[in-house]
């Protein structure tokens, strides 16, 4: 019978190849999944995984690359989440995701990832604008109140 060995036992190296190909699928999983359905942000599956353990923690921030996505979620951006992504990214390149509402009473609007992400715009390598269109007319209330 095999001997079960300790999580904290795996090699950082092997670690970070896990977390890198976490974030692939992550943010291929993101850009990929129908707008009804709910996004799972890339970023809080690595921020997930560094709440492990200390070796995850230590082995996902000397990980810069896997904080290049920045996005929030639609109509609630979870800034913390989207600053630390900022920060711990350091100066590589970003994916960023940005949410624009559109209203025709009162116009369009950004979300708060894009004021966030301006003073980084030297760095974007990929912009994505992601419209929402907030309708009016009759409430539809098989969806609740909003």
């Amino acid at each position: 019978m095999p001997q079960a060995i300790s999580i904290s036992s795996i090699p950082e190296d092997a670690l970070a190849i896990i977390f890198e190909l976490v974030f692939s699928a992550s943010c291929a999983k993101f850009n990929n999944d129908s707008a009804s359905a709910p996004r799972i942000l890339p970023a809080l599956s690595i921020l997930t995984l560094s709440h492990v353990n200390q070796q995850f923690r230590e082995v996902s921030l000397s990980n810069a690359n896997i904080w290049t996505h920045i996005s929030g979620v639609e109509r609630r951006p979870k800034m913390g989440l989207v600053n630390a992504c900022l920060e711990r990214s350091r100066d590589l390149p970003l994916t960023v995701n940005i949410y624009v509402y559109v209203d025709p009473l009162y116009g369009s609007s950004c979300d708060e990832v894009l004021e966030a992400a301006k003073p980084h715009s030297h760095r974007w390598r990929t912009v994505i604008f992601r419209y929402v269109h907030i309708p009016h007319g009759f409430p539809d209330f098989t969806l609740g109140f909003v």
